[in-house]
């Protein structure tokens, strides 16, 4: 017979990881091809001559905020089931069900100590305290992704990840003004305006200022065009504003090459 594959219950959560990932990948998909945005023009009262000219993305699926906390935590299950596992194979009993066999992931490196000696993980053998002290060093400072990890899925424990849309272009948009006439207000890449041709600036009313580009009152979006977006991880998450999908990819891919290390060290 086979001998038994080391970490098979990490590898199938990181397995699991991936199928969420494809799920918000086709979560994001369906919403780009839905009409998934508004151009509008709204009024600014600290300006009585132009109005905004604003993008509105419509909001995000709830599968999407769902999966994306889904993925996260069977990542940071794969550590601890990981870390576990390699206890067990390091000292033959089975250990306690508690954070105190969890991969330990900490503030600072002393707090990292503190959570491995004179505790259960000890019990893994000096090579894998050492991988996890000198080379995954999950703690700020040493492997911020790892802390990020961590403090995403403390997070969708009280509260879901609310990815949000961002604007990464908008092309082919066509305004109205009073007269009836139409006109291009073509948008550079990365959410703005790009400059308007010749002309248009003065003679078609568009004004452009800190707060975002202005149209002269009595202005209509004729074509609202097509616009591209990322999804990304919003304000109040750890891993600031980046792309879902690219990310929880990265992610998985780091804590797939952490599996690998248990591995082989317990293998050497």
């Amino acid at each position: 017979m086979p001998e038994p594959q080391l970490f098979q219950s990490a590898r199938l959560k990181i397995k699991r990881t991936y199928e969420h990932i494809d799920q918000l990948g086709a979560a994001i998909d369906g919403f780009v091809r839905g009409d998934f945005y508004d151009l509008v023009i709204q009024s600014d009262p600290d300006d009585v001559f132009h109005d905004v000219l604003k993008l509105i993305p419509k909001p995000l699926p709830d599968v999407v905020s769902l999966a994306a906390g889904d993925a996260v935590h069977n990542l940071r299950s794969a550590l601890d089931h990981a870390m576990w596992e390699s206890i067990f194979l390091g000292t033959g009993v089975t250990p306690s069900e508690t954070s105190a066999t969890n991969f330990p992931i900490r503030q600072d490196y002393e707090k990292l100590v503190q959570a491995i000696q004179g505790t259960e993980i000890e019990g893994a053998g000096p090579d894998i305290i050492g991988l996890i002290l000198n080379e995954l060093t999950p703690y700020d400072g040493g492997n911020d992704p790892l802390r990020a990890l961590h403090r995403m899925d403390m997070a969708d424990k009280h509260r879901l990840l609310i990815p949000i849309v961002s604007f990464t272009s908008v092309e082919d948009v066509w305004l109205e003004d009073e007269r009836g006439e139409s006109f291009p207000a073509p948008f550079l890449s990365m959410g703005g305006f790009s400059d308007a041709p010749t002309g248009i600036g003065i003679g078609k009313g568009l004004k452009m200022t800190p707060g975002g580009w202005r149209v002269g009152n009595g202005f209509k979006v004729k074509n609202k065009g097509q616009a591209t977006i990322q999804v990304i991880f919003g304000v109040g998450n750890a891993l600031g504003y980046t792309p879902v999908l690219p990310t929880l990819h990265q992610l998985a891919q780091l804590v797939t090459a952490i599996v690998d290390q248990f591995e082989q060290k317990l293998l050497v």
